[in-house]
């Protein structure tokens, strides 16, 4: 295209974390559909104790780790990290690009907010990015279910070794 400079990939951000993931994702895949859903509930258990495992009393809210550790120095960047895991482990399952930069937009809201003190613990008690993130996985591996009359939810592509949704590659 004439007078249409393209953006450099390595200014953007959401492009270069997604080539790292995407050169690195083909060795350690899950094996099997059972494999996929057992690191599935992992990651629910993992979400639910960054964001809900503790109840608050007199409140209809729950809160978790992930708030916790936003009140200690250094502990925005552990919780960070492992908000970044669940995206990572989502991309491996087979979840495209366009749900891997919600992912990412959730978990960058969530440590944005997270910098200002107090405010953004309350923010991260309610806003559960790491729920939301995991609510976005099962959504497409539910979507995936519903169009295969197979069964299978995802099918291994043997060319590279990843997971991809049956029939389409998000």
């Amino acid at each position: 295209m004439h007078g249409v400079k393209e953006k450099d990939a390595t200014s953007d951000p959401v492009a270069v974390l997604f080539c790292i993931m995407t050169k690195t994702s083909f060795t350690t895949s899950p094996s099997s559909t059972e494999d996929l859903m057992q690191k599935l509930e992992k990651l629910r258990r993992l979400a639910w104790i960054l964001n809900a495992a503790v109840r608050i009393p007199g409140l209809r809210l729950r809160a978790g780790a992930d708030t916790i550790l936003g009140l200690v120095p250094g502990g925005l960047a552990f919780g960070t990290l492992l908000s970044l895991y669940i995206v990572w482990e989502g991309h491996r399952m087979g979840v495209g690009r366009r749900i891997v930069r919600k992912m990412l937009l959730n978990v960058g809201i969530e440590a944005a907010v997270g910098v200002v003190p107090l405010l953004g613990d309350v923010f991260d008690t309610v806003f559960k990015a790491d729920l939301r993130n995991v609510a976005l996985i099962e959504e497409v591996l539910a979507r995936t279910r519903f169009r295969n009359n197979a069964g299978s939810v995802i099918e291994k592509n043997p060319a590279d070794g990843l997971f991809y949704p049956s029939r389409s590659r998000f």
